[in-house]
């Protein structure tokens, strides 16, 4: 059985009394060549390029509702565009969205 740490801090702060909120976690990795590429688990990581830019996106209407969102990125280049002309993009972070990086895909 693998507990993840962010269910592991949910259960703490039930068993101590502490309001628990909802929350999901999104995968990315870059250099994914399998999987659903839907943001669930490793195995179905957000991958290429685009990936961080695609968790981003998913994580947005669910943040919106006050849900809080993590995105764990594996180690690996991310842009926020495909286009090279286009140096304009960048990445929009969001309220209730954290952001942890250098995983290495099997956490």
């Amino acid at each position: 059985m693998v507990v993840r740490p962010a269910a592991l801090a949910l259960v703490m702060a039930a068993l101590c009394g502490q309001a628990v909120s909802a929350q999901v976690v999104f995968y990315v990795n870059a250099t994914a060549t399998t999987g659903a590429n839907n943001g669930l688990s490793w195995a179905n990581a957000f991958r290429g390029e685009l990936g961080l830019q695609n968790a981003l996106a998913a994580a947005a209407p669910i943040a919106s509702g006050g849900t809080l969102v993590q995105i764990w990125t594996a180690s690996g280049t991310y842009k926020a565009t495909s286009d090279p002309l286009n140096l304009d993009q960048s990445f929009r972070l969001l309220n209730s969205v954290s952001i942890y990086g250098g995983f290495n895909g099997t956490e």
